[in-house]
């Protein structure tokens, strides 16, 4: 797809992502290893897959801070250098940071990882790294993993017995086996390797083995393996494995694997902060870790971060940055596959141009992407319910799109499919056009009945204005009989639901009590709704159930003016 940006709703952004990520144990063990040599480069030598012989985190703030490393320094920061290896022969050391390797930059270990998956044994790679505030250059020449992690276990060096077990489980250049990777799992566990107990864990699957799962990760993030501590509070954000269910634990937990430079816990960190789940919310502090998260490959902080550029959540609103993320986290990356919140809510963008080139074509395909489905994150744990919202909301859009020959040819049949797709999926704005559809007659016959239906069914999954229809044809007999109790009912959903015309309607319902009908045109003004705006700037005119207060007045007219209602204008400002 061409895209105005780079590569590769509904009104408004689209919900935040709230899942937390299970990290899956992905390595990065930290206990150094003997001296001595292992396994020198073997210019020339084929093999399954080639490694350099460390071991990486992503370089967090919270590891910046901690080694003296400027705030703008991103890249796959070293946590372990095996002796006799590739980097080690190169004087690559703890601590350091590769910020890129031959012409590729280096975000993240993600970055880094997929890197090293295209580097062949004998192949000379440059180095450009960070080594407190000095950046410096070296070149390595990849070995063959399962030769070199095979006599690393020999020697009793921990990660080399778990990368060992790790390429036997995987079926790399050897067959599959994982009886065999298990018994490594375990001998690199009590050697001392986090990712090792993590991944022992996993293996051990059976329910009757959960107090067993719950040790080995309480072990691996004692061992101060960032993924076996995220693991660890997932099952205190969750109650798995029959653990307590308690955030106050599980969120310094995620906090403290985003600091050790594990994504999936900076995500998690990020919706905790946000939600304030075990710790008082603190969006600004949210917006901090999904950066990181979102950095380090996982495509629903990009998601998240995208939002809150898009809001205002947390951070200064900033279309083009939100787009910028949303792009990220719909393209995805080796680590977890594209967010379809992400798509849509890049569609939307795109719809509107807003901080993006408007470009409907291109929104017609994000949404029909996102509408035919797209794969979820296998180590979501709610990713097919998130996918399936976001299917749902992009099939009503799509079906708008349809509906007005926007991006595509006009097309009400296929508007009506569509929408009728997303509101079956949950999906109110489907049901809300659908509503629309069938009581304007356009694309299809005029049907009050079925057109209530709709809006009901819009109003029913939370959607302020299908609560207004359904009000508004209550208290003119459209669909059903006239009913004022029904049509008020509706109004206090409608206005609950963050209607400002339903509050006004409700208010003006109420003649015999002068008092809720202020509180509603207040309510309905804090909403935005320049009419209750003007009608409660009469009421301050008048004195009518309130002290007459002219420059309240005064600025409540301005207020209706500047929100479009002309009629608030020549009384904004009133002559002296």
């Amino acid at each position: 797809m061409a895209s105005k940006l780079a590569a590769s709703r509904l009104r408004g952004g689209g919900p935040l992502v709230a899942v937390l990520l299970c990290c899956g144990c992905a390595a990065q063990p930290r206990p150094a290893g003997p001296a001595g040599p292992i396994v020198a480069a073997d210019a020339g030598r084929s093999c399954a897959s080639a490694i350099p012989g460390v071991e990486t985190v992503d370089a967090s703030r919270a590891l910046r801070r901690q080694h003296g490393l400027a705030e703008d320094v991103h890249g796959a920061m070293i946590v372990e250098v095996l002796a006799g290896g590739p980097a080690a022969q190169a004087g690559l050391a703890v601590w350091d940071v590769v910020e890129r390797i031959d012409d590729q930059e280096i975000l993240s270990t993600s970055d880094f990882d997929d890197r090293m998956n295209e580097a062949k044994c004998g192949d000379t790679l440059r180095v450009t790294f960070r080594r407190g505030g000095a950046q410096r250059t070296t070149s390595i020449i990849p070995v063959d993993s399962m030769g070199f992690y095979t006599a690393a276990c020999r020697q009793g060096l921990a990660t080399g017995c778990f990368r060992q077990g790790w390429l036997i489980a995987a079926g790399v250049g050897v067959a599959a086996d994982g009886k065999r990777a298990e018994e490594l799992y375990d001998q690199a566990c009590r050697l001392g390797s986090g990712g090792a107990c993590c991944e022992l864990a996993r293996s051990r699957s059976e329910p009757e083995r959960a107090r067993e799962r719950v040790e080995l990760l309480e072990r691996a993030c004692a061992l101060h393996y960032a993924g076996g501590c995220v693991d660890l509070a997932f099952r205190y954000s969750t109650g798995e494995d029959g653990v307590a269910r308690d955030d106050t634990r599980a969120a310094p937990l995620f906090v403290a694997a985003c600091d050790g430079g594990e994504p999936a816990g900076c995500f998690n960190a990020g919706l905790t902060l946000a939600e304030g789940r075990g710790a008082p919310a603190d969006l600004a502090a949210a917006v901090v870790a999904y950066e990181d998260g979102c950095r380090g490959g996982i495509s629903a902080a990009c998601s998240n971060l995208g939002l809150a550029y898009d809001e205002g959540r947390g951070v200064a609103a900033a279309p083009d940055k939100a787009a910028t993320f949303y792009l990220r986290g719909c393209t995805g990356s080796s680590l977890t596959p594209g967010s379809a919140t992400a798509c849509r809510n890049l569609g939307v963008l795109l719809r509107d141009g807003r901080g993006v080139e408007q470009d409907p074509g291109q929104a017609v395909e994000l949404f029909t992407q996102v509408c035919d489905g797209m794969p979820a994150d296998p180590h979501d744990q709610n990713a097919e319910d998130d996918a399936a919202a976001a299917a749902a909301s992009a099939c009503s859009l799509l079906g708008a799109q349809y509906a007005h020959g926007s991006g595509v040819a006009a097309d009400w049949d296929r508007a009506i499919a569509l929408s009728k797709q997303g509101c079956a999926g949950g999906d109110a704005f489907g049901c809300f056009n659908l509503g629309a559809v069938y009581l304007n007659g356009e694309g299809a016959g005029r049907d009050e009945a079925t057109a209530l239906s709709y809006f009901r069914s819009a109003c029913d999954r939370g959607d302020g204005k299908g609560c207004f229809q359904v009000a508004l044809m209550f208290s003119q007999g459209l669909g059903a009989a006239r009913s004022d109790e029904q049509a008020a009912a509706f109004y206090q959903r409608a206005c609950d639901a963050g209607s400002g015309t339903g509050c006004v309607n409700l208010g003006g319902m109420y003649t015999s009590d002068v008092s809720k009908t202020l509180a509603l045109f207040e309510r309905g003004c804090d909403l935005g709704e320049p009419v209750a705006c003007f009608n409660l700037a009469n009421h301050y005119t008048d004195g009518t159930g309130v002290k007459a207060d002219p420059a309240r007045a005064a600025a409540l007219y301005a207020q209706a003016c500047s929100g479009g209602y002309e009629a608030a204008c020549a009384k904004a400002s009133p002559p002296r």
